[in-house]
């Protein structure tokens, strides 16, 4: 049987609301060192209480010396992206500017236990992850809030730049391979797992287009391991929700050409394509299969639901483009509480330019998660903070859904529901496609929520990164 109810080792979305309708919600926040913000300062976030605030009775949190980076008198937490990467500049940028306003906006609230959060660059530039390793090693307490798009280079096997060797830990905003997600010392607020995965969304999709997804094809970059095995994660998520499977299409990195991957696309046949990359080039490769005349659907992963998929070439160009989600979309912020003031975080509190993404709202949950985490570990250890420490507080949390910012899930790894929507371009704006608001489909606050949605898949995704020397 292909869904049963099973126990595993990882991230899973649970039952409980994302957040109410309606819910009336707490002020917004934003920053501090650089800028002037009008906000006030709160004690919540959507439906949570603020992670942030002065140290309980005067007294700050005390951090290991050995594992403190830079200092004990501050906490320093290094945020991993790829904004300067030559293939891409400006890639994973929404990850540093979200990270910097939730340090700014935390801070202002007196930081996290008493102590001033420093966010730490951790520019990976695509093809130089160990240098900002070797920046991490020294220079942090925790990873949070970042991404690497060839996560698994974080295991340099040398001493000054190796995750394990460095005994670091890791609240990241997303993870790529295996190997680092299912590294020990690595904690996911919205979990992407090598063996585990959510089904539910594909079955939807079919549900939708039935007749397209007898035709679909994977396209993504070539060159990149971790990326490719995403890729085939995909495939073998889609085999068992039936879908038809067509040759893998590839493309370079560096001076690509999406003419010819379009290209590739109408040869095949495909009238289902899936995509996996990154914003600007998903934006040129649908503008060139519309150049093309293609019919079928295109679709893909959370962290496409941006504005450079509109703005690159044009929103015309993008028109039918679906992309899953898992956070409350922002153009209905109104109606939820944790949306509309993240996206006011952002834009208040962010480095000039910042805009509310998909990857930011991942990145901000995982942010709040490694502050609550440190909190829950402080009051647990008479005010001592430990790498060890904080990440088992993290797993002990069931219900984590950043405050209503994204659908809940249970880190504890006991669950197998998966909640998720479907978005689509429709006259130049993302509206929702899937499921309608108020409909039987819109099972937990307009999220679509299948009790056994998350399945075992089989295939060779690669293992953890496992360090049997630390103890979590």
């Amino acid at each position: 049987m292909r869904r049963g109810i099973w126990t595993f080792a990882a991230i899973a979305i649970i039952t409980t609301a994302c957040g109410a309708r309606g819910d009336t919600a707490g002020d917004d926040e934003s920053e501090g060192p650089t800028t002037t913000a009008a906000a006030a300062v709160t004690t919540e976030f959507g439906e949570m209480a603020s992670p942030c605030g002065d140290a309980a009775d005067g007294k700050p949190i005390t951090l290991d010396p050995a594992e403190a980076g830079t200092g004990t008198d501050k906490l320093h937490v290094g945020i991993a992206n790829e904004r300067t990467a030559e293939a891409r500049p400006g890639l994973l940028e929404e990850l540093w500017n979200t990270g910097v306003a939730f340090a700014n906006w935390c801070n202002e609230q007196g930081g996290i236990g008493g102590l001033e959060v420093v966010p730490v660059d951790l520019d990976g530039k695509l093809f130089k992850v160990e240098a900002a390793m070797t920046t991490a090693c020294t220079g942090v307490f925790a990873m949070a809030g970042g991404a690497f798009g060839q996560d698994n280079q974080v295991f340099t096997g040398k001493d000054g730049s190796d995750f394990h060797k460095c005994k670091l830990i890791a609240f990241p905003a997303l993870t790529v391979s295996t190997d680092f997600g299912e590294a020990n010392g690595v904690v996911q607020a919205i979990g992407n797992h090598g063996y585990v995965k959510s089904v539910s969304w594909l079955d939807d999709l079919k549900s939708l287009y039935p007749d397209e997804v007898a035709k679909t094809v994977v396209v993504y970059p070539e060159g990149l391991p971790s990326v490719k095995v995403n890729a085939q994660q995909v495939k073998a998520v889609a085999e068992e929700a039936g879908f038809g499977l067509l040759d893998d299409i590839t493309f370079q990195v560096l001076n690509n050409d999406f003419s010819i991957t379009a290209q590739k696309v109408m040869t095949e046949g495909a009238t289902s394509v899936s995509f996996i990359g990154e914003t600007e080039g998903f934006a040129i490769f649908v503008a060139e299969l519309k150049t093309k005349g293609y019919q079928g659907i295109v679709w893909a992963d959370t962290n496409l639901y941006d504005p450079k998929v509109l703005t690159t070439r044009g929103p015309e160009n993008a028109e039918g483009v679906l992309v899953r989600e898992v956070i409350h979309p922002f153009e209905e912020a109104e109606m939820w509480p944790a949306t509309k003031q993240f996206i006011d975080i952002v834009t208040e509190y962010g480095p000039p330019g910042s805009a509310p993404t998909a990857l930011g709202v991942q990145s901000f949950s995982a942010s709040l998660l490694l502050a609550r985490s440190v909190n829950d570990c402080a009051a647990s250890n008479d005010g001592r903070v430990t790498r060890q420490c904080v990440v088992e507080a993290a797993n002990q949390i069931t219900d984590w859904s950043a405050g209503g910012l994204h659908a809940p899930y249970d880190l504890s790894g006991e669950s197998t529901q998966s909640c998720s929507m479907w978005l689509q371009v429709t006259d130049g704006e993302y509206t929702r496609k899937f499921p309608e608001l108020g409909s039987d489909d819109d099972t937990d606050d307009g999220m679509h929520c299948d009790p056994e949605g998350l399945i075992p898949i089989e295939g060779d995704f690669g293992q953890g990164n496992v360090d049997p020397t630390r103890g979590y």
